[in-house]
């Protein structure tokens, strides 16, 4: 098991590399200039470009490319992010500021989504092409159908607009910081996040169910007096190897992609950070946001092979 786990870490470190390279050339190769977007637009036309160059020289991008990403590689081994064009903070306390609101709000979703998902995609696996198992599954396709910003404006609409009943921007109202205002700024972003977690989910559930619970082993166990409760918890048990790959490598999608509902409700997360970076060019904030959706991926699935390893011992002795 250990000489597995080296491997694998050996193989992820390489990966993060590799993704660290692309993400800096790629990032300095896009058009746009961050020193020029500093600059206020009403200067003089001569003033204004020797600000630029002043700039450019602040922020170091008057060095060779080559230079430029040594500096920026040595920084980053040693866990210095760099500082941000636009506030000069460093990005990792920046980050890190954001990073408990995302997590807060994307982790609550999956749990929801997942605690929906569980059930309903056994119960109408077990009652398959009856009017609950069609029901369920137009509503799913229909859920991932629908893009998530359009879901949040509507729930928007409905909820704070229409019924006034829930807050729609932020994470507190000012000069309210209790639990229960919290709570309430929670419920539209998560119920829109843990919709679109829920109907992925119960599609996976359901054909893994209907897969095992086709199998020889079921009428086996079925046939020795068991009841369709033990039997169905027997598929499920056998489902959950295919389900830790798909959670795993939805997991690192889901949490970069909640930046479209970050943005919409105004959380102060760090995908509402990663769109602000991208309009002012702040290419510090924008690498550092790429590695951060690289390290979910790579982390995820070292998680997901280890999960398999422990599951089945015979992943063990894959070279």
């Amino acid at each position: 098991m250990l000489r597995f786990l080296v491997t694998r870490l050996s193989s992820s470190l390489v990966v993060f590399v590799v993704i660290a390279i692309g993400l800096f050339v790629l990032v300095r190769l896009a058009p746009g200039d961050p020193a020029d977007a500093l600059v206020p637009l009403d200067a003089n036309p001569g003033d204004r470009q020797a600000l630029v160059e002043q700039a450019r020289v602040q922020l170091g991008l008057d060095k060779p490319l080559p230079l430029q990403f040594v500096l920026w590689f040595g920084n980053l081994v040693t866990g210095n992010l760099g500082f941000s064009f636009q506030t000069n903070q460093p990005v990792a306390q920046m980050l890190g500021d954001r990073l408990g609101p995302t997590l807060l709000l994307s982790g609550t979703a999956l749990a929801v989504g997942l605690l929906v998902a569980l059930p309903v995609g056994i119960a109408i696996a077990v009652r398959r092409n009856g009017i609950s198992d069609t029901a369920v599954s137009s509503v799913s396709v229909i859920a991932l159908a629908i893009p998530s910003f359009f879901s949040a404006m509507l729930g928007i609409w409905i909820f704070a607009v229409q019924l006034r009943v829930l807050p729609f921007a932020g994470m507190n109202t000012p000069g309210d910081s209790s639990p229960g205002d919290l709570f309430l700024h929670l419920v539209l972003p998560v119920g829109i996040l843990a919709l679109a977690v829920a109907a992925s989910f119960i599609r996976y559930i359901r054909g893994g169910m209907l897969e095992q619970l086709g199998q020889d082993y079921i009428r086996t166990v079925m046939a020795k007096g068991s009841g369709p409760f033990r039997a169905t918890m027997h598929g499920f048990r056998n489902s959950l190897i295919p389900l830790v790959t798909v959670l795993a490598l939805y997991i690192p999608l889901y949490f970069a992609g909640a930046v479209v509902v970050e943005t919409v409700f105004s959380w102060p997360g760090i995908g509402q950070l990663a769109i602000n970076a991208l309009v002012n060019r702040d290419y510090p904030v924008i690498i550092a946001f790429g590695l951060y959706v690289a390290v979910l991926v790579l982390v995820c699935n070292l998680l997901a092979d280890v999960a398999y390893a422990l599951v089945d011992p015979r992943v063990r002795s894959v070279r």
